[in-house]
């Protein structure tokens, strides 16, 4: 913590420049933030100095940010967000509601999950579910979240895992493919070719 104070001496600096990016606008944020907008690009000119490097680049319309800027936003921005998630998560527990966070695929949270979440709060009406969506295939590490849904053989020494559906793969092709495929010794002789190309995320 002390190198990080290093670092960044005031959070009142953190939290001027995060605004000031979110918004493009050192205007805006000093409303948001209740100074003038002369006290928001007094702490922005601070941080730069202390960073030795540019944050912002200035217009006539507002300000846009540096590279260095976008990094630094980029971080910020997650780290408030955790930060956010744990203010949240600690309310909810005060009023009896528990955060079960899932990482699942979009596909499953619209088709499968939707459909029966009214029958889930009926049941469990003090429970809060959060997703990470995933987009394509099921695969990476299941960090940060309660449950996921993954393409996996079993357990291993970080997780248990449970069987939720198996998954059936039925390869069908319209008859005039069958037909095209037909050879002297029967229909679809050329079979041997590859039809079907499972993702990594999907185990043979």
């Amino acid at each position: 913590m002390s190198s990080f104070r290093r670092l960044f001496p005031s959070m009142n600096g953190l939290l001027t420049f995060e605004a000031a990016a979110r918004h493009g606008n050192f205007s805006k944020a000093s409303e948001e933030l209740n100074v003038t907008p002369a006290a928001v690009s007094r702490m922005i000119s601070r941080l730069e100095g202390h960073l030795d490097d540019r944050l912002f680049m200035r217009t006539a319309s507002g300000v846009t940010l540096t590279e260095t800027g976008r990094i630094l936003f980029d971080a910020i921005s997650r780290g408030f967000s955790t930060m956010e998630g744990a203010l949240r998560e600690i309310r909810d527990r005060r009023a009896g509601i528990e955060t079960v966070t899932l990482s699942v695929s979009t596909g499953f949270t619209t088709h499968w999950m939707m459909p029966r979440m009214a029958k889930f709060k009926q049941a469990f009406p003090n429970v809060d579910l959060r997703f990470q969506l995933i987009m394509g295939a099921l695969s990476g590490p299941v960090n940060d979240v309660d449950l996921g849904m993954r393409f996996v053989p079993g357990p291993d020494d970080r997780h248990d895992a449970w069987l939720i559906m198996p998954e059936l793969l039925l390869a069908i092709c319209s008859p005039s493919y069958r037909d095209s495929r037909k050879g002297d010794h029967g229909p679809m002789e050329q079979a041997a070719e590859t039809i079907i190309n499972l993702s990594e995320a999907q185990p043979d």
